[in-house]
């Protein structure tokens, strides 16, 4: 399946939220917020984390161009579950 490939990169770093944007894919790992054209399966853009990393699932939306907004439940120690990057 086209596009698929792009998430490999992800798997191995413990994928935690994920996003389908337009033709899009965001994928969040503990470090990394990474843009995915579904299409072809190519990284499109890399955002840092920034302190938002969790150990647990998130629910991961857009807030804006390149702004997010990440609700975690469990597993973010001292910050606030709910967080946004961009």
């Amino acid at each position: 399946m086209p596009g698929w490939q792009g998430l490999q990169f992800a798997a191995s770093a413990q994928v935690t939220g994920v996003l389908v944007d337009g033709t899009s894919v965001w994928a969040m790992t503990r470090d990394k917020l990474t843009r995915i054209d579904a299409a072809t399966g190519r990284q499109r853009r890399e955002l840092d984390v920034n302190d938002t990393a969790s150990l647990y699932p998130v629910d991961l939306s857009v807030a804006g161009r390149e702004q997010f907004t990440v609700v975690a439940e469990d597993g973010t120690r001292d910050e606030p579950p709910v967080r946004g990057i961009g």
